[in-house]
């Protein structure tokens, strides 16, 4: 009989253990990440990140910080692999302006 009630509270104590983990990890899912933290993540530069922002889904906080949805840039990533072009082989827009403004074309 002592054996049956420890039984149960040890089952117990698991099943609350571990809905609380799953709980932890959807919301570390939710986590934002600011632009740093988004350049890790995706393996591109600041720079990149500020270049292409009109593509990039975020939100503003205040005047100038950024949040980044985990989830959100993840959704994102797997859109732009789906497609031609990869997200790391966009134009860069600062590269693409000089290129315009140059006198000469490399043929």
């Amino acid at each position: 009989m002592l054996e049956k009630l420890i039984a149960q509270i040890v089952e117990e104590t698991v099943k609350i253990t571990l809905q609380n983990l799953s709980i932890s990890k959807q919301e570390s899912g939710n986590a934002t990440m600011d632009t740093k933290q988004l350049s890790k993540y995706i393996n591109m530069s600041v720079p990149w990140i500020y270049q292409n922002l009109h593509m990039i889904p975020h939100k503003k906080i205040g005047k100038k910080k950024l949040a980044f949805n985990r989830i959100e840039i993840d959704e994102f990533m797997e859109q732009r692999s789906g497609k031609k072009e990869s997200i790391k082989a966009m134009p860069d827009k600062v590269n693409s302006k000089k290129a315009m403004n140059c006198k000469y074309k490399v043929v």
